[in-house]
């Protein structure tokens, strides 16, 4: 089984989830991503389930989890193109000041840019006085573009 393509992809989801000295640990186990049992012990019926998925060993399609917060279990995982990955990444930019993806503050303008990046562009949805507009306009682009983005709370 070690030869098989996804063995690695198996491994690497245990360490991930289960090895507290792997180094990308506290970004999974550490926050509480768990694996579906079975799949914890058998690579065999892991890579059963994921061989079943639509796209399935498509050429620069990759295991992604649809919910970043939930386990890897059936029915949260798919074979995801680059574009789809990138738009369901959960972390914040360290510099982001404003606490919201795809949105900061311009000094030079004097307002909040709203933007998304998508098929290796980078979107813009304009200039706002507010971050909370900025978000609302970045949220509505997505909804009415039908993009995979996640939509984000506005916290007042």
């Amino acid at each position: 089984m070690r030869s098989h393509p996804l063995y690695h992809t198996w491994n690497n989801m245990r360490q991930r989830c289960t090895n507290e000295n792997y180094p990308k640990y506290h970004y999974y186990g550490g926050r509480g991503i768990a694996i579906q049992e079975g799949w914890k012990e058998s690579p065999v019926v892991f890579i059963e389930y994921i061989e079943s998925l639509p796209n399935a060993g498509r050429d620069g399609y990759t295991i992604d989890r649809i919910d970043n917060d939930g386990d890897y279990e059936e029915g949260n995982l798919r074979w995801a193109s680059k574009e789809e990955q990138s738009s369901n990444q959960r972390q914040i930019r360290i510099n982001n000041s404003s606490g919201y993806k795809g949105v900061s503050f311009s000094l030079k303008r004097d307002k909040w840019e709203s933007s998304l990046g998508w098929k290796n562009r980078k979107l813009n949805m304009g200039r706002f006085t507010s971050k909370h507009q900025a978000v609302f306009a970045r949220n509505r682009y997505i909804v009415e573009n039908n993009l995979p983005h996640k939509i984000q709370q506005i916290c007042l």
